[in-house]
């Protein structure tokens, strides 16, 4: 879990880095409002019994491969968008 912080983080640098300010904000803004689409979503369709039953059900070792999931798909797009990045 650590780790994904951290490469939460080194994405949102190497966003910071290649596109600047005004990008990183337009992605941060995007992302929250998705977050905020996808809780409406739920609460529209009335399913957060469903979710609550899915956090219910799902395991440690579930958690922690979607924890690398996303870890490593955050690392490789840091990655290819350094690569382009100038200093």
């Amino acid at each position: 879990m650590t780790l994904l912080f951290f490469v939460i983080g080194f994405w949102t640098a190497t966003i910071y880095k290649r596109f600047g300010t005004v990008v990183i904000t337009i992605v941060i803004t995007g992302l929250a409002l998705l977050v905020i689409g996808l809780i409406a979503l739920i609460t529209w369709q009335k399913w957060w019994m469903n979710v609550g039953l899915w956090l219910d059900t799902i395991t440690p070792l579930s958690t922690s491969l979607w924890v690398l999931l996303a870890t490593v798909v955050l690392g490789v797009s840091s990655y290819f968008t350094l690569r382009r990045a100038v200093p």
